[in-house]
């Protein structure tokens, strides 16, 4: 086996979780929140500025913009790149990690930060609601042997949800499927074999790696209220989802795959 994951025991190298509302955030709930950056700031100490354009089209006359104000928090490695960051902007809440650890300990800590915009928002007469959670998982496996020896088939297995030309001896393609698991529930998989070298396309020289983004997105209904919101709810929520993106995963890799990011057999 020439692929391994991108960590020594998972392969996830990113994950983003987020609600979108049934209303744009008010500015009295961005203004509450950024009047209290201690709430985040513990862990996610930079400070951003989070903003976005509403554009107002009219059927006479000129079209109307605005901006409108977020709130973002984040923790930055060394090299000035996030490793989290909390936003809420617009219509959604979103939690990104790109050091994952362990599912429990992540999707604790998105619980938290998003609970206590929760309870922000809670310091209104009527809040938002939430309508939609969504969670984004990427996995990335990097192939370690000659180029000239790349195989897919040895990461991934025959599925109605990979296209077939991703599996073979090309190191660069692209699988995208799109699917209804149930009506609640859609699902997108972008699965990616690229080549990471500076070489032209007829060389085998180099090496390689396979992306897998796993898009899951599910109905709420009833939906959130903000008192719902809380981190209970919020992490059963996405472990839900979770669940399904072990699912996939168990099915698309080969068993040598699972193996080595402890998923085990089907």
């Amino acid at each position: 086996m020439s692929f391994v994951p991108a960590n020594s025991d998972n392969a996830i190298a990113a994950v983003t979780f987020q609600l979108i509302l049934d209303r744009v955030l008010s500015p009295k709930t961005i203004q509450a929140a950024n009047a209290v950056p201690e709430r985040w700031t513990d862990d996610l100490p930079a400070i951003g500025i989070a903003k976005a354009l509403n554009v107002g089209v009219e059927a006479e006359g000129p079209s109307q913009v605005t901006e409108q104000g977020g709130v973002s928090f984040a923790f930055m490695r060394p090299d000035g790149t996030p490793a989290w960051v909390f936003r809420a902007l617009h219509q959604s809440i979103v939690v990104e990690c790109a050091r994952y650890s362990r599912w429990k300990n992540v999707v604790s800590a998105a619980a938290r930060y998003v609970s206590e915009f929760t309870e922000v928002m809670k310091r209104e007469a009527d809040p938002a609601s939430a309508v939609i959670a969504t969670l984004l998982v990427r996995d990335e496996f990097h192939w370690k042997g000659d180029l000239g020896d790349y195989d897919s088939r040895q990461l991934l297995n025959q599925s109605s949800h990979v296209a077939e030309i991703a599996r073979g001896n090309n190191p660069v393609w692209h699988s995208y499927t799109g699917w209804f698991p149930d009506p609640s529930v859609l699902m997108h998989l972008n699965v990616t074999g690229t080549r990471i070298d500076n070489h032209t396309a007829a060389s085998r020289e180099g090496t390689a790696e396979v992306t897998i983004d796993h898009y899951m997105q599910k109905s709420l209904t009833p939906a959130a209220s903000a008192a719902d919101m809380t981190s209970e709810w919020y992490a059963s929520v996405m472990s839900e989802l979770h669940e399904l993106n072990k699912q996939i995963m168990k099915e698309i890799l080969t068993d040598s795959a699972r193996e080595m990011i402890g998923l085990g057999n089907k």
